[in-house]
This record gives C-alpha cells, structure tokens and sequence, in this order.
C-alpha cells in the first residue's frame, strides 16, 4: 500500500474527483499514475501547524530528559534517575522556516532556547530566531546546534538532506526530531 491510495487501486477510482489528505505532505500520492489522474488532491495545510510543531517539541523535550531511560527503570523498578540536560540556552536548529517551523521557534524560544534555522525561501526573519539562512549554509547550522527539528516538506530537493555525513557534523549527543 502506497498513500491514501494505493496506486494498485487507482484504476477502480473511475468516479473519483477529490482527495483530502488528513496530513501536511502530499508526497504519498506523487506516483506518476496519480498526478497524471487528474483527481484534484488537498492536504489538512495549516489546521494542524500547532499540534505538529508541539508534538515535535514534546519529542525534544522527551529525548533531552531522558525519558524512555526513565519509563525502562520504572518498568524494571529501578530507582535511578537519568536527569537529562536542560533546554534553556540549548541551541536549535530549525530545517525549513514554514508555518511549522516558525510554530516550533516560537514556542521554543519561550523555552529559552537559542533557534538557528534554513529555508530554501528567502523569508523575513522572526525576532525569535537568531540567524536564518539558505540552504547553503547547512554545514553551519548543524555545527552550532545541540538539537534539530526538522520541519521541510518531502521533496527532491529534500529527500536526502541529513545523512550520516551531516549528522556527523552534529555536536556529539545531539537531538534529532523529525
């Protein structure tokens, strides 16, 4: 299965005109038997911006303090405690500025953190992020981050981003969500 449907199934499809995604990404549907359909295909957009960039929070905030080591001592009944490090002043790279990503720099930077990010668009900075730049400037980002989220849209351009050389240029002990 591939998608909300699966391309095996396109050709039963013969009366359908509308697709809405309950997700941001559209990639899913991007075979060539669907684009070439002419079914008119929307996603959930911006409805969902806040619990996407939350819950992206809610997974740093979980790796940063250890919690899966906590939940396995509790499920063992072991009293130690893995205290984690703290988010405020922690550096955060963002990957990719859109609706999500400025949603997770907003709110991280209530947190106190320090929020560098990339976009592929050239956009206005928001006060709560302290540099923002084009893709180029990847390697830099990475450098100076203890923590990513990575918020970019599938793409060609995207697909391949981070890999291990890239996540080799990560502080040692870093964070990644994506």
């Amino acid at each position: 299965m591939y998608g909300l449907l699966p391309e095996a199934q396109l050709p039963r499809a013969d009366s359908l005109r509308w697709l809405q995604m309950n997700s941001t990404g559209a990639d899913a549907m991007m075979y060539p038997a669907f684009k070439e359909s002419g079914i008119q295909l929307t996603t959930i957009g911006a409805a969902i911006t806040v619990t996407v960039a939350e819950h992206a929070l809610a997974l740093l905030f979980a790796l940063a303090r250890n919690l899966h080591l906590q939940r396995d001592h509790q499920h063992r009944k072991e009293w130690t405690i893995e205290t984690g490090e703290d988010i405020a002043g922690m550096t955060l790279g963002i990957l990719g500025l859109g609706r999500i990503g400025r949603a997770v720099a907003t709110r991280a930077h209530a947190f106190g953190m320090d929020i560098l990010a990339i976009d592929p668009i050239a956009r206005d900075k928001p006060h709560c992020v302290r540099a923002l730049w084009g893709i180029d400037r990847l390697p830099d980002l990475l450098r100076q981050s203890k923590a990513i989220v990575c918020t970019v849209p599938k793409t060609p351009a995207t697909t391949g981003m981070i890999g291990a050389q890239q996540l080799a240029m990560l502080p040692h002990g870093s964070f990644v969500v994506n």
